[in-house]
């Protein structure tokens, strides 16, 4: 039985190089994954952003709210 249903392999995450692993609809793991997935994509060469937030964004009033 795998660990995880998805892992993203060596991607540049903004913090460095590594993993991302997914179970279901949440981040599980994000830096040196050991385990197995049902799937597995290689994204190396690629930037791999979890968890994305949009500070660009017109949401001014809720940023101020939830910080």
């Amino acid at each position: 039985m795998p660990d995880f249903d998805l892992i993203l392999r060596g991607g540049m995450i903004c913090d460095g190089g590594g993993d991302v692993a997914l179970h279901g609809d949440r981040i599980a793991a994000v830096g040196s994954v050991d385990g197995s997935a049902t799937r597995i994509i290689d994204v190396d060469g690629l930037a791999v952003a979890p968890d994305f937030i949009n500070m660009l964004s017109w949401a001014v009033e809720s940023l101020i709210v939830d910080r």
